[in-house]
């Protein structure tokens, strides 16, 4: 449930409860040069509760603060994908024996003038983060989360409708937590070219670039549906910490992406990525920014 005007105010609330099993996890190992052939399938379930509650900085400014309660029981095993190495005997040090709790408060700082929060044209957002866990307090482990992640875009005055529309995001691990709960890269939402989770460390960051056009229009059903193409570009690169990043483990990222667009919230895309791994294909709906 999410309400962006409570009540008739300008708070926000937020509240999720959220069963799932997903078995096509996979997992590579920790750092930034861990090789594709040490893939190994695991089965994550979990159980989650999500609370949060947002209100203005100055009242009718575009900054906003979030405060967020997440509580989550976590269990991992052995996944069913006959043709990939079982997670248990092949990372028995990550492989935890019961349900892992973790209880989190994150407060945010956020800064949005998009015209739309998911069929955006223009705009920026900007998104500053603390996330905390202490042991004991309902979690078994006790860690840190602080990052960014910043988005523009710009609509191009032209005959042809296009935006050019650019992400960066940075996301840091202090403390100790398990490798699911660390900053990770690879997906549709972080780079398009490496499957979700494919590079996993305490420090994270990345940066993408799309050029999106539209071709196509046209009106289905009272709504009008617009047909676009992407050309994107993106980079990233993990580490234990910032000051070790390496040019040398930085992945880049080319490809497009195919969209259908109606606004003003729903987006079905097929994205194309290449890079030093080969090809990846995404189909899912939202952009990945």
């Amino acid at each position: 449930y999410e309400d962006q005007t409570f009540n008739g105010t300008d708070h926000d609330i937020l509240l999720r409860v959220q069963y799932n099993v997903d078995a096509g996890q996979r997992f590579y190992g920790i750092g930034p040069d861990t090789p594709r052939s040490a893939e190994a399938n695991y089965k994550e379930e979990f159980l989650q509760i999500r609370a949060g509650w947002g209100t203005p900085l100055v009242e009718g400014s575009a900054w906003r603060a979030h405060i967020t309660e997440h509580l989550q029981g976590e269990k991992l095993g052995n996944g069913p994908l006959a043709d990939l190495p079982g997670f248990s005997a092949t990372y028995p040090s990550f492989a935890p024996e019961h349900r892992q709790q973790t209880n989190e408060v994150r407060l945010t700082v956020d800064y949005d003038t998009r015209d739309r929060a998911t069929t955006t044209s223009q705009g920026a957002f900007v998104q500053f983060y603390r996330e905390h866990s202490v042991r004991g307090l309902a979690s078994a482990y006790d860690y840190n989360h602080n990052g960014f992640d910043g988005r523009y875009f710009w609509r191009w005055n032209t005959g042809l409708k296009t935006v050019t529309a650019a992400n960066a995001k940075f996301d840091q691990l202090l403390g100790s937590a398990p490798f699911w709960l660390m900053p990770r890269l690879g997906g549709k939402y972080s780079l398009r070219a490496y499957g979700e989770g494919r590079y996993i460390d305490r420090s994270a960051a990345s940066a993408n670039v799309e050029q999106r056009f539209t071709v196509y229009a046209t009106k289905m059903g009272g709504v009008t549906t617009e047909f676009e193409l992407a050309p994107f570009a993106g980079l990233g690169t993990v580490a234990d910490h910032p000051g070790r990043m390496s040019a040398r483990y930085t992945r880049p990222v080319i490809g497009g992406a195919v969209r259908a667009v109606a606004r003003p919230q729903v987006v079905g895309s097929v994205d194309f990525g290449v890079g030093q791994e080969g090809l990846a294909v995404f189909m899912d709906i939202n952009y990945s920014f």
